[in-house]
């Protein structure tokens, strides 16, 4: 870039002058690149839902005394309480 300012200050012609192509040894080509070669993934097997239902029906539930309701809690080891309500034991066991 200097060259060709200083060139121009001391009048050379433009014939005279390099191209710039031939002032830049720097500028070289990408190297070529091969392909590489990527095997697809296996395909994904679809299952269909599981579908859980519940073991004890909330008005099952709801017809059981809280003694009752107690020990089926203590039967599947589900945390509850002491001072639970009989709504809250069929609330949980309702979900087991």
């Amino acid at each position: 870039m200097i060259k060709t300012i200083l060139d121009w200050i001391f009048g050379k012609k433009d014939s005279e002058v390099k191209p710039a192509e031939a002032q830049a040894p720097y500028k070289v080509e990408a190297p070529v690149v091969e392909a590489v070669k990527v095997e697809a993934p296996a395909p994904i097997v679809e299952t269909a839902p599981v579908t859980v239902k519940a073991k004890y029906k909330r008005a099952d539930l709801t017809k059981m005394t809280k003694a009752e309701l107690l020990d089926l809690v203590a039967k599947h080891g589900v945390e509850v309480k002491s001072r639970a309500t009989k709504e809250e034991l069929v609330k949980v066991l309702s979900k087991v």
